[in-house]
């Protein structure tokens, strides 16, 4: 489901006390809330970021509950990661080097074309 702006979002910090994330949790799903409203269908979603070092990655775990009106529950789980570290060797370096002094080179040549132009049209 797309999320909406007027979506209701409850944050969670670690850096907060046990007790009153707790509290807010028992708060959230006790039967009476309006954050979960058990008459229509809702999805819940959770995303915790996470570093590796030894694999230098970072990765965002993203879970989503998904509450049926008939009762039924689904639970979906992604986790996409990113590479910290992109250059192994020297040889990547280089090549992306290369890469970006031909694409300054491209940028720079359109650009006299461009002045030319604008020089002529005066």
């Amino acid at each position: 489901r797309e999320v909406k702006p007027d979506d209701p979002v409850r944050w969670f910090f670690f850096s907060e006390d046990w007790d009153t994330i707790s509290a807010r949790i028992d708060e959230t799903l006790r039967p009476n809330s309006t954050w979960l409203q058990r008459r229509r269908s809702e999805s819940v979603r959770a995303a915790v970021p996470l570093y590796n070092p030894e694999l230098h990655t970072l990765t965002v775990v993203y879970a989503e509950f998904f509450f049926a009106r008939s009762g039924k529950q689904w639970a979906r789980v992604l986790a996409p990661t990113l590479k910290v570290q992109v250059y192994y060797k020297l040889f990547h370096i280089v090549v992306d080097a290369v890469c970006l002094v031909f694409v300054l080179q491209i940028f720079y040549s359109e650009g006299n074309e461009v002045r030319v132009i604008v020089i002529e049209s005066k």
